[in-house]
């Protein structure tokens, strides 16, 4: 990921030590895969309550 490495980057550049630097960038990625919806996510959210919403006026 193209921000994951500038982030690494941009923290190095500001003398943060490499391990904490790379820990910063591994749990940022880790909370954004697993925290974050994607546009598929949103996209069958919407299907799922379009759905509900006509069976309900029906």
């Amino acid at each position: 990921m193209k921000s994951s490495i500038a982030l690494y980057q941009a923290l190095i550049s500001i003398d943060v030590p490499e391990d904490r630097a790379a820990a910063v960038v591994d749990a940022l990625e880790s909370d954004m895969q697993t925290q974050l919806a994607t546009k598929a996510d949103i996209d069958t959210l919407e299907s799922r309550l379009e759905l509900k919403l006509t069976i309900r006026m029906a």
